[in-house]
């Protein structure tokens, strides 16, 4: 058993005259008992709280907001309708789309017919080959305008769907820039944003000559990944749960 012992020497002093001092009393010895710990070694640096996710609300057309559907500084979940734009005018404009497919439909099996009637004409020989001609270039221009209308129609729908305004992520939401009866346009830039609450970062910068000193200690078990991260809030308590090493040098 090991012991590490403390003296403290204390010297003797005579002194000569008349009187004689009693004997000094013999020099009190502290024993302290040796014990294994284990120590771990720490560092600490100074970081800051980053989302992981983070999203800035923009308008993807222009139009009056008429409805706010969430309360400022609230946590919100994603699919979450956040604003209403004015929708009637988007709507009107699919309805219109959507008439110019149907119209346009309703001619083409006329065209077809058209072009069957040359071809077998000409099979016939009772018609001439610019019947044929004419009636192709007819059906086929018409197929193509059913194909630009069906287009229009699907850039009208997408359109509409962009009136409604929803949480791409979880997170919490900030304040918002624009209140109802304003006009919100792609040019207004951020109407509010969201950052996520769960995961979070905790960036926080070293020093390189540390960096690869701590790389090169724990490269036999396991490199940064047998690192535990430990976070001291400001009111110097430390946080519940342990952090994972997302990247190092």
């Amino acid at each position: 058993m090991f012991y590490f012992v403390l003296a403290i020497d204390v010297g003797l002093l005579s002194v000569h005259g008349f009187a004689q001092r009693p004997p000094c009393r013999p020099p009190a010895v502290c024993v302290v008992r040796v014990a294994r710990q284990q120590i771990t070694e720490s560092h600490e640096f100074i970081g800051r709280i980053q989302a992981v996710g983070r999203v800035a609300l923009v308008a993807r057309v222009s139009g009056f907001l008429e409805k706010r559907l969430f309360v400022e500084g609230a946590e919100i979940k994603k699919g979450d309708l956040l604003y209403e734009l004015e929708q009637p005018p988007f709507q009107a404009q699919v309805e219109s789309s959507k008439a110019t497919v149907d119209q346009l439909k309703a001619q083409h099996p006329n065209a077809e017919i058209t072009l069957d009637r040359a071809q077998d004409l000409l099979r016939k020989q009772v018609g001439p080959q610019s019947n044929v001609d004419t009636a192709l270039a007819a059906e086929r221009s018409l197929a193509a305008q059913i194909e630009g209308a069906q287009a229009q129609l699907h850039i009208a729908q997408i359109n509409l769907g962009y009136t409604e305004i929803r949480a791409p992520i979880d997170g919490r939401i900030s304040s918002t820039s624009v209140t109802e009866g304003n006009v919100v346009s792609p040019t207004n830039g951020t109407l509010a944003r969201i950052a996520s609450q769960d995961p979070m970062y905790v960036t926080f910068s070293i020093a390189l000559r540390t960096g690869l000193e701590l790389r090169n200690r724990y490269a036999s078990k396991g490199g940064f990944s047998a690192v535990v991260v430990k976070l001291r809030l400001p009111n110097d308590s430390i946080y519940g749960h342990d952090g994972k090493p997302k990247s190092a040098l």
